[in-house]
């Protein structure tokens, strides 16, 4: 799957992508918003990147794959707990996941997943 980035989006422009990509990936129903919850913790983060100059053009299509793998991991730990829907509790154990990845420092995540 490809994801193509906008130049010079918002913070806001930006936690849509995502949420829209965590929707995306997720076969499960995720529940009171929880998704757009999470990304809005990433907001001081984001908005950080984001002022350093070409940061999203090179690195934005990374950020909405982890994104991605973020909503299937969550739906995966749901279903493992014969869950029909996300919950918070799902949700978050996916991002501690993607997060851990992150923080390993490999080159395919980039340094966006901090909240």
């Amino acid at each position: 799957m490809i994801f193509e980035v906008p130049d010079n989006p918002t913070v806001d422009e930006v936690i849509d992508l995502l949420v829209h990509d965590v929707d995306t990936a997720c076969p499960l129903p995720i529940l009171n918003n929880e998704e757009r919850i999470l990304m809005e913790e990433y907001r001081p983060s984001i908005g950080q990147r984001l002022h350093q100059e070409g940061t999203w053009k090179s690195e934005g299509p990374r950020v909405r794959r982890v994104a991605f793998r973020l909503g299937a991991l969550a739906a995966a730990f749901a279903v493992s707990h014969l869950e029909t829907n996300v919950n918070r509790t799902r949700l978050r154990e996916a991002a501690k996941f993607v997060e851990a990845d992150c923080q390993i420092g490999t080159e395919e995540t980039g340094q966006w997943c901090q909240r």
